[in-house]
């Protein structure tokens, strides 16, 4: 059976930026993979994330916290629906973002998912192939 890294979170306000979230959701330690999808014409995003984490615990660590909670800015009214994608590992998200054209016409990386390594956000551009080295998650320094 494959270990349960990723997660979909629904009902996020749509003034949220990924900085933020990383910011309230403390998460960054834990996590490889983020994409927040936004609108490319008024920059807001689309309500939903994914978030692909190292580790099986953390991520189910992460829903027990997070499910039906609410975000602190923006006044949330709707409480945060946080459930197992149907697709899981980073590979696939990647071999899944690889086959997508991308909505936008010009490369904004902030419109854009990120891999997250050593703390740093690198840029994963829809449509394109990224070699994450064969691991399921990148290498750790």
């Amino acid at each position: 059976s494959v270990a349960r890294t990723t997660l979909m979170v629904r009902n996020i306000p749509a003034s949220y930026t990924r900085a933020m979230l990383l910011k309230e959701w403390s998460c960054e330690a834990f996590v490889d993979f983020f994409h927040l999808p936004r609108d490319c014409d008024s920059r807001a995003n689309l309500s939903y994330a994914f978030l692909n984490f190292r580790e099986a615990e953390e991520a189910a660590r992460f829903r027990e916290r997070w499910h039906r909670s609410r975000l602190a800015r923006f006044r949330a009214q709707k409480s945060l629906n946080v459930v197992f994608a149907e697709m899981q590992g980073l590979k696939a998200l990647l071999r899944r973002l690889e086959s997508k054209p991308s909505r936008c016409t010009t490369t904004d990386y902030r419109c854009e998912p990120v891999l997250i390594i050593n703390g740093q956000h690198i840029p994963v551009l829809v449509g394109r192939s990224h070699d994450v080295g064969g691991h399921e998650a990148p290498p750790m320094q």
